[in-house]
């Protein structure tokens, strides 16, 4: 006789995720903020993906600041803080600059969490300084290498300087970023303006801020913000494995 294994249901996840849909909605509707439905984006890694690629024609057609929440689906490694399928907050306001942006996602932060939050604004290179002692723009790839050796991580990855920095900002940075209020790591451009932000909670990234976009056909400038709902319901949920955040699982 087979035993046949039945779902994991968590209601308090199924209630969390309502609470966080319902705080983000209004939100949104006291800035007149429309919510959208656009084609379910089928590759999470996609250079433009799908969803946003739909959400910039409604830009070009005069649509003002939209946002939605929808599906992706993975096809990738799956580990404790990545599933097969998430939930992901989409949100594209036009003429915006980088400071109105992180203003407003603070605001957001705010309604979420209900309380005061002054997330800390943080680069790239200040992030290794304070950590670990180094200003990794200054550094060759056999300097990053031995540094990397210096904090025990004995691994090989050539001449990929890139890969040293991610190693070692993986291991020793990230796990520190938000403990105790949300950081906005910014990346400066070579102009010294800033167009990428990851914003990180609790030491998990939970969404990224891109202010160097423009639609293909009328150049319309705008930032989109992108926020994993899932991992937003780590942090409420008080737990570092995103399937506890699903309503039901497979057992």
């Amino acid at each position: 006789m087979s035993i046949v294994s039945l779902p994991t249901v968590s209601l308090g996840a199924m209630h969390a995720r309502a609470i966080l849909c319902a705080n983000l909605r209004d939100f949104f509707r006291v800035r007149q903020i429309v919510e959208v439905d656009t084609a379910m984006d089928i590759s999470a890694h996609d250079g433009q993906p799908i969803a946003l690629s739909a959400m910039q024609h409604l830009l070009e057609a005069g649509s003002g600041a939209i946002y939605q929440i929808s599906k992706v689906l993975r096809n990738d490694v799956l580990d404790r803080r990545h599933l097969a399928e998430f939930s992901v907050l989409h949100w594209c306001q036009p003429e915006w600059d980088s400071t109105q942006a992180l203003t407003d996602i603070t605001a957001m932060f705010g309604a979420i969490f209900s309380g005061d939050v002054e997330p800390e604004q943080r680069t790239y290179r200040q992030a290794f300084i304070s950590r670990l002692g180094f200003d990794c723009a200054d550094l060759s790839v056999i300097e990053l290498r031995q540094q990397a050796r210096r904090l025990g991580l004995n691994v090989s990855l050539g001449e990929d300087r890139q890969a040293w920095l991610d190693v070692m900002f993986t291991h020793f940075i990230e796990p520190t970023l938000g403990l105790e209020m949300p950081v906005f790591l910014l990346y400066e451009a070579a102009v010294n303006s800033l167009k990428r932000a990851d914003v990180y909670i609790d030491g998990i990234k939970v969404g990224s801020v891109n202010t160097a976009n423009r639609t293909p056909q009328s150049d319309l400038q705008y930032v989109s913000v992108s926020l994993g709902l899932d991992r937003l319901l780590m942090i409420m949920l008080e737990t570092r494995l995103i399937a506890k955040t699903l309503s039901v699982s497979k057992a």
